[in-house]
């Protein structure tokens, strides 16, 4: 989990926690980590 949290944080995501209540924001996120794999 820790290498997951440090990957969001490089993206800029900080507050991950409180976006993946949001399902829209949660989903310009999963997107946006898709397009780096």
């Amino acid at each position: 989990m820790d290498v997951v949290e440090e990957s969001l944080k490089r993206e800029g995501v900080n507050d991950w926690r409180n976006i993946i209540h949001d399902q829209e924001k949660w989903l310009d996120v999963v997107m946006a980590a898709k397009t780096l794999v």
